[in-house]
C-alpha cells in the first residue's frame, strides 16, 4: 500500500491491521499530506496512544520515530516530497539491510549524511540493538562535514523528538578530550580541556582566544565556546572543534575516539552516534 492518507486513517488503518491482519502490514506505507515538525509531533503523539512508547528515535535526512510492535517494526520518517510518511515492515528487514548498508559504507570509507541511514540513534529503554558499523572520516575536511552535519540534524530534531533533553559525546585524542553537546535550551557548546593547567600561560589563553575558544571554567579546568542552534552555528561548532584537534598535534581523525555519548541523564538509554565519522571507544 502507498497512499496519501488523512493522520487519523493512516494510523487507524494500520494499527487495525497490526491486530487483526498482521500478515497485510508486509510493506505497508502510507503517506500524510501535511509537513513539517508540528505535523509530525501530533502524528508520534498519536501513536504513541495507540502502540506505547518508541522504541528508537533517529535523525539524518529528517526525523525517524520506530516503535517495535512484536510482530513488525514502525516508522514514522520523512518520504517523497517532505511528506510524513508511516510505514510498517518486518523487524528483521529492515536490521539486515540497515546493517548491511552501514558496513558497506564503513569498509570503502564513505561518509556522508546522504548515504548513511541515519546520522545517531537513541534507544530509550529495553533490549538494546548493537551499535551500527561507523564510516570513518578519512581527512579533517570529511570529519567536519560530518560533525557540522550531526550537530545540524541535532538542532532541528532533538528538541522535536526528545524534548529538553541535551544530547552529547566526548571525542578523546590518546592526551585530553573535548566535549560536543546540542541543549535545546542552550544551543550548541562546545568544551575543551585545558591540558594540565596550560590556561594560566598568557601564550595560552591568547591562542586559544584566537581560535575561537569564548572562555575558561577554573573549576572544571575546561574551555567553553557556545553558538546559536543554526545551520551557521552547527559549521562554527565543528570548525572550532577540527582547527583545536589540529592545533593540538592530533595526526589524523583515525587516531580519535568517541566516548561517553548520551542523551538526557546518563543512566536513560543508549546513544550510537555513527554519522560523527569517529570510532567508538570502549564503553566508559
Amino acid at each position: 500500500m502507498n497512499a496519501v492518507l488523512s493522520a487519523e486513517s493512516a494510523i487507524m488503518d494500520l494499527t487495525k491491521r497490526l491486530t487483526l491482519r498482521p500478515s497485510q502490514c508486509d510493506g505497508y506505507s502510507a503517506y500524510y499530506s501535511a509537513s513539517g515538525p508540528l505535523a509530525m509531533q501530533r502524528m508520534i503523539k498519536d501513536l504513541i496512544t495507540q502502540l506505547g512508547q518508541p522504541s528508537q528515535y533517529c535523525g539524518g535526512a529528517g526525523p525517524i520515530v520506530r516503535w517495535h510492535t512484536g510482530s513488525h517494526t514502525v516508522t514514522l520518517d520523512t518520504g517523497e516530497g517532505h511528506r510524513i510518511r508511516l510505514s510498517a515492515c518486518q523487524p528483521r528487514t529492515l536490521e539486515e539491510a540497515e546493517r548491511a548498508r552501514f558496513a558497506g559504507l564503513a569498509r570503502r570509507g564513505a561518509l556522508t549524511d546522504e548515504a548513511l541511514p541515519y546520522l545517531w540513534r537513541f534507544q530509550p529503554s529495553g533490549e538494546f540493538a548493537p551499535a551500527p558499523a561507523t564510516p570513518l572520516a578519512q581527512d579533517w575536511a570529511e570529519l567536519e562535514v560530518a560533525l557540522e552535519a550531526l550537530l545540524r540534524d541535532w538542532c532541528q530534531s532533538l528538541e522535536l523528538l526528545l524534548g529538553n533533553s541535551a544530547a552529547g559525546f566526548t571525542i578523546d585524542h590518546g592526551d585530553g578530550n573535548l566535549v560536543l553537546m546540542v541543549d535545546p535550551g542552550d544551543g550548541v557548546a562546545v568544551f575543551a580541556d585545558s591540558r594540565a593547567g596550560a590556561d594560566r600561560d598568557s601564550t595560552h589563553r591568547t591562542a586559544m582566544k584566537a581560535r575561537g575558544w569564548q572562555s575558561f571554567l577554573p573549576v572544571l579546568s575546561y574551555w567553553e565556546a557556545y553558538f546559536d542552534r543554526t545551520r551557521d552555528g552547527s559549521a562554527a561548532a565543528a570548525q572550532l572543534v577540527v582547527n583545536e584537534l589540529r592545533a593540538r598535534g592530533v595526526d589524523t581523525p583515525g587516531s580519535l575516539r568517541l566516548i561517553r555519548a548520551s542523551a538526557g541523564t546518563p543512566a536513560y538509554g543508549k546513544l550510537d552516534v555513527p554519522g560523527a565519522g569517529i570510532a567508538p571507544g570502549p564503553p566508559q
